[in-house]
Formats: C-alpha cells, structure tokens, sequence
C-alpha cells in the first residue's frame, strides 16, 4: 500500500519533473530539489516557505521557474564539530631464539648419526 502524497520512487528532480511536468521548481537551501524531499523533511526544520509566481520566479531562476518556484529555507542549525581522535601504537616483537649452532653438511650429518641434538642446552 503507498502512502499518500508520496511519489512513486522519485529519484531525481528530473524524475519528478518528468511525472510531473506542471509542478513547480523546488528550491531547498539553494539546491533544486524534489517535492518528494520537502515531504520527507522533519517539519520542525523548515523556517520559511516563499512561493514566487510568473515574472517573480522566472526573473529569479530563469525559464526553468515557469511554473512557480517554492523555496524552502531549513533553519540554521549550528554547524556540527568534527572531532576526529586516533590513536596508534606500534610494537615490534621479535621471538627469544636460542643461539643457533651453524653446521655445514659434513657436520649436519655427522650430528643427525650420532643422535646429538643441534640446539645448545643451556
């Protein structure tokens, strides 16, 4: 079931306008928008609707304004505080090895035959 005065998934204000083509320019913060956003919009937002007719509007915002222009002015709400906090920790680890004894073949094989073990016990 749709909900009333909603447009069918408007998309775009040249969405709107081609379902539409008799509605007027919507004008929201400066931004040509669609109805379906003023719609959307939380009423306690809204400071003023203006609504400009014939020469009013086309002088305003040009040929595109023929049908009326609706400007709609959001309150000024205070710009939001970015507030970015990072941390970073880097830590190297290196594993406790104990000390290698380097054999060559001779004396590789020469260990493996007799058993020994190839670590120093400490």
């Amino acid at each position: 079931m749709q909900m009333p005065h909603r447009f069918p998934m408007a998309i775009s204000y040249v969405t709107s306008y081609l379902l539409n083509p008799n509605q007027p320019l919507i004008i929201l913060d400066g931004f040509q928008t669609t109805l379906q956003t003023i719609y959307d919009m939380d009423i306690n937002r809204i400071a003023s609707i203006t609504v400009l007719k014939d020469a009013a509007a086309t002088t305003a915002y040009g040929s595109k304004a023929a049908n009326g222009v609706i400007v709609v002015r959001p309150n000024n709400l205070l710009p939001a505080e970015l507030k970015l906090l990072m941390r970073s920790m880097w830590e190297w680890k290196l594993p406790i090895l104990p000390p290698i004894t380097l054999l060559d073949a001779k004396g590789l094989l020469e260990a493996q035959r007799s058993g020994r073990s190839l670590h120093r016990s400490e």
